[in-house]
This record gives structure tokens, C-alpha cells and sequence, in this order.
């Protein structure tokens, strides 16, 4: 009977410990220190490369009044997808955030909710080669204050294609059903 009860008990242990790490690994994200320099498209060296949906990636930088502007690279060129930005500064700090094309120059400017810049439904489209770049630019507050830039890649369906900020990088196809 105990030889039974323990093996019941380790049988539900065993059980609760592998529910827990299925959700902890489910949760996982990663991050990083900001890569410099980085402070024009031509210096930024590393790529934020994403290989899988539901991937979630944190860069860790510093803006301030001696170092105005920091690039992030990123690409979803192995797969695609629909891209999430947000930036959390710190509320003493007045902070932008855009996304920019290969030269630099910007497409997407982020809107702010409860303290936080957003870039919401950016599709990036599985295209070798194509990168983007987030910009974080300071413009008055308390120098060298950290902020975390917060960079999620998820799947697309074509029911998502109304919500998307850049219809034309859509497939053709799907560009032409929502005509």
C-alpha cells in the first residue's frame, strides 16, 4: 500500500513539474544589451534574426543626450510573419521609436498606450536579405536612463490582413482580395 501511495505521489509530482516547465519554456524570451555602435544604419552590425512564431526578443539599450539614436536590425527572412514592437522607457524620459527601411529612412512611426511606444501588425514578409531597423530616438529627459525594446514575431493568416499597417508588402494575392 505505501510502495503504492509513493508511487502515485511521484507519479503526480513528476506530472506537475512537467506541466511547469512546458509552461516556463512557453514564456521564454531573450534579451541583450544593445550592440554598439549603432548609431546609424551603416554601424549596426548584429542582426535580430527571427527563426520561429511566438519568438520573443529583448534588447536592453541606453539613449541619452551624448548618444541620441540607437538601430536595432531585424529580420524574419527565413519565415515571415506579423512583427510586435514596444518600447518601455522610463517615464522621466522622452523617447521615439520608428521602424526604418535599409537606407535608413522611415516608414512607421510608433503610437504610445499606457507609457509604452507601440508598432503593432507590421508584416514582414519571408524574403531573404530583407531587413528592417527599429529606431529608438531620444529627445529631452534625464540622461542615460535605460529603456527595453520588446520585439515579438508571430504567424500569418490572411484573416489578419485588414489589421496590417503595410498592406503593400502583402502577398499579391492577398493585397488583391482586400480590394
Amino acid at each position: 500500500m505505501k510502495k503504492r501511495l509513493i508511487i502515485a505521489l511521484s507519479t503526480i509530482l513528476a506530472l506537475v513539474l512537467l506541466v511547469a516547465s512546458v509552461a516556463y519554456a512557453d514564456s521564454v524570451s531573450y534579451g541583450w544589451p544593445e550592440e554598439e555602435p549603432n548609431n546609424t544604419v551603416d554601424e549596426t552590425r548584429g542582426v535580430w534574426d527571427f527563426t520561429e512564431h511566438g519568438e520573443v526578443q529583448n534588447i536592453f539599450g541606453v539613449v541619452s543626450s551624448a548618444d541620441t539614436i540607437d538601430l536595432a536590425r531585424v529580420s524574419a527572412s527565413t519565415i515571415g510573419g506579423v512583427f510586435t514592437f514596444e518600447l518601455y522607457p522610463d517615464p522621466n524620459v522622452d523617447v521615439d521609436m520608428y521602424i526604418c527601411d535599409e537606407d535608413g529612412n522611415v516608414i512607421y512611426q510608433a503610437y504610445e498606450q499606457n507609457g509604452v511606444k507601440k508598432i503593432t501588425n507590421f508584416y514582414a514578409p519571408k524574403e531573404p536579405w530583407l531587413d528592417y531597423f527599429i529606431k529608438v530616438v531620444y529627445n529631452s529627459g534625464v540622461p542615460s536612463i535605460p529603456y527595453t525594446l520588446k520585439m515579438r514575431l508571430d504567424g500569418f493568416s490572411p484573416s489578419m490582413a485588414n489589421d496590417i499597417i503595410n498592406k503593400q508588402d502583402l502577398p499579391l494575392d492577398i493585397q488583391k482580395q482586400l480590394e
